[in-house]
């Protein structure tokens, strides 16, 4: 397009998968000394769209290339054997004996079902005059700085039935197996003057929740804790007196016990539904003109600098990389590298 200098791609995806593995509920006499087989049973569903665009041309000496690409897809659970619900709400919910970890079928996989934290409160006489009841105790187990809750069906008290979906899949769920950004980008740039050279390229992702734990979230007896959470979480004004004002912070008191107020909860006070970019290649280059090396034999000399995982702009808690898998953010992030070399050809 326009001399190929434009290229310009769009594709939409909707694939259903059929046949995928899983039990009967069938059971055997253990005489038998057989277990029974998995069977072609379930179903699920991806649909989404992906794109790209990219601009080569040349002004004066100078040819350079821009371009861009991204990925949005969303998963549906299918088809599921068997599955019964106790009641309407069960269903809703996909909760199937007791598991709230079964999607419903078919509806589009996200953010589990919680409770929705809609401020913190900022006193005790906050907490005393606050209509919603939290903790079925008329809340006298809350401080300044905790969690308030969404009250989602309107009856004036905070139960499970006022956990909703909320936010993205959790990129920290799964035993190590998180859920993808559900739109992914980049975007790169190149450019050649003469016997100079230049290239970077950009990726990112959006539409994913991190979900803080560990030593992002409590701080329990003989352990650690992060300096991130000691700096962003409530605090006494005067550490040594528990009768002094409470200054609130962007997370609740942190005090050292094993059951945390409010912690351990499903909710989204401890998320962050996530963007980032990252610097992930960078490299500028010189390569000596051939009539320079010839007389020494040399058909190509190049010297560069480069890097990778250069740079990452994002909202992650502690500025931590955005995709490491790690709830507590104790994990290796991805390393930058910094290459400085020559490339030789005779």
């Amino acid at each position: 397009m326009l001399n190929n200098r434009l290229g310009i791609e769009l594709a939409y995806f909707n694939r259903t998968r059929t046949g995928i593995a899983a039990s009967r509920d069938l059971f055997l006499a253990n005489l038998t000394a057989i277990t029974p087989g998995q069977e072609n049973l379930n179903t699920d569903k991806n649909r989404g769209v992906d794109g790209s665009i990219s601009w080569r041309d040349r002004v004066g000496e100078v040819s350079y290339n821009i371009g861009g690409n991204f990925s949005y897809g969303r998963s549906i659970t299918g088809f599921r054997y068997n599955r019964i619900y106790s009641s309407d709400f069960n269903r809703w919910r996909g909760i199937v004996n007791g598991n709230g970890n079964n999607f419903a079928a078919d509806r589009l996989n996200g953010g589990p079902f919680q409770l929705v934290t809609v401020g913190q409160f900022q006193s005790w006489e906050d907490i005393a005059t606050y209509p919603i009841d939290q903790d079925g105790k008329g809340n006298q187990t809350f401080r300044p700085g905790d969690f308030k809750f969404k009250d989602t069906n309107g009856d004036g008290f905070i139960t499970d039935e006022d956990r909703i979906i909320s936010g993205y899949g959790l990129n920290t769920a799964n035993n190590g197996n998180p859920a993808p950004a559900l739109l992914n980008f980049g975007f790169n740039f190149g450019a050649n003057y003469k016997n100079f050279n230049f290239s970077v390229d950009f990726a990112g992702g959006t539409m994913f929740t991190f979900d803080q734990s560990g030593f992002l979230r409590e701080w329990e007896p003989n352990k650690n804790t992060s300096q991130y959470l000691f700096d962003n979480a409530s605090y006494y004004s005067d550490i040594w007196d528990r009768n002094s004002p409470i200054i609130v912070g962007k997370y609740p008191l942190l005090l050292q016990q094993s059951a945390i107020v409010g912690s351990t909860l499903t909710h989204t006070g401890y998320q962050t539904n996530v963007t980032y970019v990252k610097m992930r290649n960078v490299e500028i280059g010189y390569t000596i003109p051939y009539t320079v090396l010839k007389k020494f034999g040399v058909s190509n000399f190049k010297v560069y600098v480069s890097g990778q995982n250069v740079l990452q702009i994002s909202n992650m808690p502690a500025n931590i990389d955005a995709e490491i898998a790690s709830s507590g953010g104790n994990a290796m992030p991805s390393p930058r590298i910094l290459t400085a070399g020559v490339q030789v050809k005779f």
